[in-house]
């Protein structure tokens, strides 16, 4: 937009009269809308135009492939710890706990019902689960 706002100032200075409408002008090009409204006259404007056109499209690619793969990124980790299970060291703590058998339940309601927790429900129930074993080991 800026290099077009230099390029026409001697003979279309009235169009491209300031830099923020040269910008717009650039932006309105890149993007392959092409309004009509601010045309450039000058051999070297309308190189600069031809540069801005074709390299529009590739940039505006450019752009949407990165925030598309952060988006998909973040996406994927979060299904990954919403899909993924405890490590082994930790089954004790996401059993559920009977105080009155020291045996843990091999399976817990969750997973009976055949869908697996999502990893805050997973560590809030191992962090219950921990504290009323300890409370019960500190009161046998």
């Amino acid at each position: 937009g800026a290099a077009v706002y230099f390029a026409e100032q001697n003979d279309n200075g009235d169009v491209f009269d300031s830099i923020p409408k040269s910008v717009y002008w650039g932006i309105i090009t890149m993007t392959g809308v092409g309004y009509g409204d601010m045309v450039p006259i000058t051999y070297l404007g309308r190189i600069i135009t031809c540069l801005c056109a074709l390299s529009g499209p590739a940039t505006m690619g450019m752009l949407i492939s990165v925030f598309v793969d952060r988006y998909q990124r973040v996406y994927n980790r979060k299904m990954y710890i919403w899909e993924s299970e405890a490590p082994p060291t930790d089954i004790d703590l996401i059993h559920e706990h009977d105080p009155d058998d020291d045996d843990t339940k091999s399976v817990t309601s969750s997973q009976k019902a055949g869908r697996r927790r999502p990893i805050s429900e997973v560590i809030s129930h191992s962090l219950s689960s921990l504290h009323d074993k300890i409370k019960h080991d500190h009161h046998h």
